[in-house]
This record gives structure tokens, C-alpha cells and sequence, in this order.
């Protein structure tokens, strides 16, 4: 496969920031008498928050919500928290490297609004890593649905079909996958069991992607590994 660019998303992928968003969401939701199951919990994973909020809404059949009131407050609460808080996940530093050394360009691709992810990539000064940073917030079209990537990779100049894209969540991996590119994930373990059954490359952190990567780019005899 000839790689010209690698994708990545953002929330649980570049940044660990997953717990907080199902933190704030439960506190908010408790705060309006509501307690969230964790299986509730995991269906909203990898949305963006607008349809995240509106499935929790149907599913605890909640009459009379203001689910725009309540996709605020919980933004309002996570992006404080993730933008001074959210760690670097193990590895991007090494995935970094690689596309650096390769001459790939970098991008996000996200569902998250960039009023979060913009200062965040500048607390981590990873800004300047990235030749596209792409937010698919407000757009009709959102993961699991492959315009995401398609467009991202539109931005980059490059074939969707010859990317790299890397997700955590079940809808972004399904994007991933259904834009064409040569997906990896990696999943947070409650996902893991499902993932496994999907056609995509498991990995443990963004480290053990760019060795896979480098593979790919130097040994022609390259196969995907089993988990």
C-alpha cells in the first residue's frame, strides 16, 4: 500500500479524553434526576455531543429536555476540562516522528468543536504538527458516515484510499473504514470484543501505529498481525 497521508482523530485518540466526557455527562445528567447506565453510557461513545445528548434524551425517555441547554452545559464543563487537562496518549510523539520522517502529512479529523480542540493542541504544542485540522461538528453528515475523512483527506490533496486513519471509538472506526483508508484502532477495552470483529488493525497506543506504519512503507511483504 502506498501511504500519503495519516489521519487522526482527536478525543480518545490524540488526546485521552474519553472518561472526561462520560464524567460530565453522567454529573450533568444526575444533576437533572437522571442517572445514566454504563450501557447507555458506551452507545453514545465516539458521537458528536449534539446526537450523544439526543439518544440519552430517547433512551431515559426524558419528557420536555432542552437538549440544547443541556449539550452546553456539558461542553461548557468539558471543554475546561480537557483543554487543561487532557493527557497526551502514549505514542504521538513516535507517530509524530515517523510521518516526519516519511514526508506524510498530519491531520484531525474530528466530530469535536474546534473552540475545544484548537487550544488543546495548543497546550500539548502540537498545532504546528498538523498540515489539517478538521471538525465535522454541525455538519449533516458525522461519524460513523465516511465525509469526515473523505473531506479531510479532500483538504490534504490527497486519495482517501492511500491514507492511514486512526480512531478509539465504534463510529469513527466504522468512518474510517468506510472512507476507504487503511484503518487502525485503538479501542478503549470496553469496545475491544467489537472491534475485533471488524476490518481494522488493533493496536495499544499511537507508538505500536508508527512501527506499523514503517512496516508498511519499507517491507513489501507486510501482513496485518493478529492481536
Amino acid at each position: 500500500m502506498k501511504i500519503e497521508a495519516v489521519i487522526l482523530d482527536f478525543d480518545g485518540t490524540i488526546v485521552d479524553s474519553e472518561p472526561i466526557w462520560k464524567i460530565v455527562i453522567g454529573e450533568v445528567f444526575v444533576s437533572l434526576g437522571h442517572k445514566i447506565s454504563p450501557e447507555i453510557m458506551m452507545l453514545g461513545s465516539g458521537m458528536g455531543i449534539n446526537q450523544s445528548v439526543a439518544m440519552i434524551i430517547e433512551k431515559l425517555d426524558i419528557k420536555n429536555a432542552d437538549a440544547s441547554k443541556i449539550v452546553q452545559q456539558i461542553c461548557e464543563n468539558v471543554y475546561t476540562k480537557i483543554i487543561n487537562e487532557a493527557k497526551v496518549h502514549p505514542g504521538f510523539l513516535t507517530l509524530v516522528q515517523c510521518c516526519k520522517d516519511n514526508n506524510l502529512p498530519l491531520a484531525v479529523c474530528t466530530s469535536s468543536e474546534l473552540t475545544m480542540v484548537l487550544p488543546t493542541l495548543e497546550r500539548i504544542n502540537a498545532t504546528e504538527m498538523f498540515e489539517v485540522i478538521h471538525s465535522a461538528h454541525g455538519y449533516a453528515n458525522m461519524k460513523p458516515h465516511p465525509e469526515p475523512y473523505l473531506l479531510t483527506a479532500e483538504k490534504l490533496g490527497v486519495d482517501i484510499n492511500q491514507c492511514v486513519v486512526v480512531e478509539d471509538s465504534i463510529p469513527g472506526i466504522k468512518a474510517g473504514i468506510a472512507s476507504g483508508a487503511k484503518t487502525f484502532a485503538i479501542p478503549y477495552e470496553h469496545d475491544l470484543e467489537q472491534v475485533t470483529q471488524m476490518d481494522v488493525e488493533i493496536a495499544k497506543d499511537l507508538g505500536i501505529v508508527a512501527s506499523r506504519i514503517e512496516f508498511m512503507l519499507h517491507d513489501f511483504s507486510y501482513e496485518s498481525p493478529s492481536l
